[in-house]
């Protein structure tokens, strides 16, 4: 059997053996072999048994801060009010009414929050919401449609639903209704449509299907298992496909996991509008920083091209213009964008003493941030990071809380009037105090961050940037 990350079913399916081998996934009897694939593509097999070992939570919320829809694991609904970042977070992880909290009230106190204080990003996060009773959200449904004016008349303030494969049946419905509701308020007042963006991955199932679902439980087994019990048509504004599909897509890499990073809420705040022209062609040209394909490269920041070079290239070409080259070898060149890229897609040409090797086309954009990584086969993606006393940071090696982080980064955009690079840092969630975001002038293409750490952090935790309307991918660092 082969997995991937992001697939939400698949983990769920690889604690019961039993559900594999009744799918005809796995062969009958036991021990079962699994193939799995590591970062570097690797694949390898296990012999894995049965057994009754208590599950391990990965990551420990004993051991630092946990991204909010890792939060509250138990609970069906809760919210949370970041004054920082003016972020109103409500996770919705089940269409069930929890007797301790009734919806109702729950709904009149989010809105409140929401109406007394300065919220100017609203995430209503469904990941993994299977369903339920999809009329338990009615309360809140229809308070925000009763704000929608007030809300499209703010300029600064957006709504964001979160959805993923795991959104199904009655969690799909909400997320529709709201959507729907949404496209109708922007064109009652002629306001955008795009206050509240859908941002994730795909349902796992398509907009008009059946929802409402029972539960039960097999006498034998004791498993557990649903059915549904109401057929959902399709709402206006949103196509019968596949799919209901996110208006932004952001995938969940493993790394993004173990660095406990949410890419989904780190792009919310930074209103990035999604993906670039993917890079194409046989020479893939990525940021040099993050590695990530979804990103632009930006004028004078670090790159790297991937591909299968017959000799080692000297010189890369981007747009016709010579990149300095840094270091390569027959499968990858990294090297410097030219300052003077303009934005836009450009041709890449990878060559030896003036002899094309491969091409490629890539992106140019005005600000691509990319934090570099010590070790990108570690999962928890430890960073280029140093601390105050400019010791490399580690889990042996954590930073005092209250001191100062040197963060290593590329991408940085156009300078201000100052000379400095405008930029967020981002720590589990808590916005650190920027003393120095620029250029090292003896490393060009270098970005350094200077941050200090509030006194009330500890543990491993994840670190990000945002700027020019987009999110850098995270790393960890440590503190104590």
């Amino acid at each position: 059997m082969k997995t991937r990350s992001g697939s939400t079913i698949t983990q769920q399916y690889l604690q019961g053996q039993q559900i594999l081998q009744g799918l005809g996934a796995l062969p009958q009897g036991l021990p079962s072999t699994m193939t799995f694939q590591d970062l570097s593509g690797n694949q390898f097999s296990l012999q894995v048994a049965a057994g009754n070992q208590p599950m391990s939570t990965v990551p420990d919320a004993s051991t630092g801060q946990v991204p909010l829809y890792l939060a509250n694991s138990g609970l069906n609904y809760w919210y949370f009010y970041n004054p920082a970042l003016r972020l109103l977070y409500f996770r919705y992880a089940a269409c069930n009414n929890d007797p301790n909290n009734p919806f109702p009230s729950f709904a009149a106190s989010l809105l409140q929050t929401l109406d007394s204080n300065t919220v100017e990003t609203f995430v209503l996060d469904f990941r993994d919401n299977t369903g339920g009773d999809a009329n338990l959200m009615t309360p809140l449904i229809t308070g925000l449609q009763q704000r929608a004016p007030r809300l499209l008349a703010d300029p600064a303030f957006r709504a964001y639903e979160f959805i993923n494969k795991g959104t199904f049946s009655s969690g799909m419905d909400d997320a529709m209704i709201l959507k729907s509701q949404a496209l109708q308020a922007g064109a009652q007042t002629q306001g955008s449509a795009q206050w509240l963006v859908v941002v994730g991955e795909a349902t796992g199932g398509k907009p008009s299907h059946y929802s409402n679902v029972k539960g039960f439980t097999l006498p034998g087994s004791q498993l557990t298992g649903q059915y549904s019990t109401l057929f959902t048509g399709v709402l206006p504004g949103i196509p019968d496909t596949a799919s209901f599909n996110p208006d932004v897509t952001i995938g969940m890499r493993s790394t993004d996991y173990f660095a406990r990073f949410d890419p989904l809420i780190a792009e919310s705040l930074a209103r990035w509008n999604g993906a670039t022209s993917a890079p194409a062609g046989n020479a893939i040209v990525v940021n040099g920083a993050s590695f990530r394909v979804e990103q632009g490269l930006a004028p004078g920041s670090f790159a790297s091209a991937f591909g299968a070079f017959v000799q080692t290239p000297d010189q890369v070409l981007v747009g016709g213009q010579p990149g300095q080259v840094f270091a390569s070898s027959t499968s990858q060149v990294n090297f410097l964008v030219p300052a003077t890229a303009q934005p836009g897609a450009v041709a890449i040409s990878v060559r030896n003493r003036g002899s094309e090797l491969a091409a490629g086309t890539a992106t140019i954009t005005a600000v691509g941030p990319g934090l570099f990584v010590l070790q990108p086969a570690d999962p928890s993606q430890p960073g280029a990071v140093e601390n105050q006393d400019f010791s490399v940071n580690s889990q042996a090696n954590p930073a005092p809380a209250g001191s100062i982080l040197q963060i290593f980064a590329t991408g940085y955009g156009p300078l201000d009037a100052s000379g400095s690079a405008p930029v967020q840092v981002i720590l589990a969630g808590t916005l650190a105090d920027v003393l120095y975001s620029g250029p090292v002038t003896q490393f060009p293409g270098l970005w350094q961050v200077n941050a200090r750490i509030t006194t009330t952090l500890t543990g491993q935790l994840a670190l990000y940037l945002t700027a020019g309307n987009e999110a850098s991918n995270a790393v960890t660092v440590w503190i104590h």
